[in-house]
């Protein structure tokens, strides 16, 4: 949330704000505004959900096709993420993958979606590691694996 409270997406309301990348930050080195909550989803999933369960001992529990960022900038799906694919913390440091398990799910799946208009507003913080938010499943779904977010590398030397 954007006043430093931590809620579960669950929790999250339309018009609630939350804290996304911004515009003109990079992922490796990211800096957050706030956004406010266009719409929120609740219901029935028939896919396992990932677990994701990282080296610095977070866990994280998305449905096959939630965004995700991974540290080269690159956005894919759950079900794309590999072992060998490394997540990116709110505060830029890389963080590797230890295990990756599916399980069926238990309840409803749940998810928001900001009302930015750039790709950046659309990535928050999912138990401290950057995602997408519901606008990577609905809109840009077509072009999820074609979009790459910048980072430290894409910036030109100067000269």
């Amino acid at each position: 949330m954007s006043n430093g409270e931590e809620k579960k997406a669950g929790e999250v309301a339309v018009g609630d704000e939350v804290m996304t990348l911004d515009g003109d930050s990079l992922v490796n080195e990211p800096s957050f505004v706030d956004m406010r909550v266009k719409t929120t989803t609740k219901g029935p999933e028939a896919a396992k959900m990932y677990l994701f369960k990282l080296k610095n001992g977070t866990t994280l529990e998305v449905s096959q096709n939630h965004g995700m960022v991974l540290s080269t900038g690159k956005m894919t799906t759950a079900r794309n993420v590999t072992l060998k694919d490394r997540f990116i913390t709110y505060t830029g440091e890389e963080v590797a993958i230890s295990s990756i398990n599916r399980r069926p799910i238990e309840g409803d799946v749940v998810n928001f979606e900001t009302d930015s208009d750039d790709l950046e507003g659309h990535v928050v913080v999912a138990e401290e590691i950057l995602a997408g938010d519901l606008g990577w499943q609905n809109q840009l779904a077509a072009e999820l694996e074609n979009i790459k977010l910048r980072t430290k590398e894409d910036k030109k030397p100067e000269k």
